[in-house]
């Protein structure tokens, strides 16, 4: 039973790092395209800082429950 727990840790732990990759590279990804597009368009900045707020926070959870068992 214990070796079983194990593997699942481990994939459960490289799943976890996986989705961390995925969260920064988006919020990585919205910032970019904010800066390339300038905030002329006030509407897409709004939105633009909503997603990364909400990318943000979402990278947030991700970061604090990494060390969950």
């Amino acid at each position: 039973m214990a070796g079983r727990e194990e593997q699942l840790r481990a994939q459960w732990e490289l799943a976890h790092a996986n989705r961390i990759f995925r969260v920064a590279t988006h919020l990585v990804t919205v910032v970019e395209q904010v800066a390339a597009a300038g905030f002329d368009d006030s509407r897409f900045a709004a939105e633009s800082l909503l997603e990364a707020q909400r990318s943000h926070a979402l990278w947030q959870t991700c970061l604090a429950s990494a060390y969950l068992p």
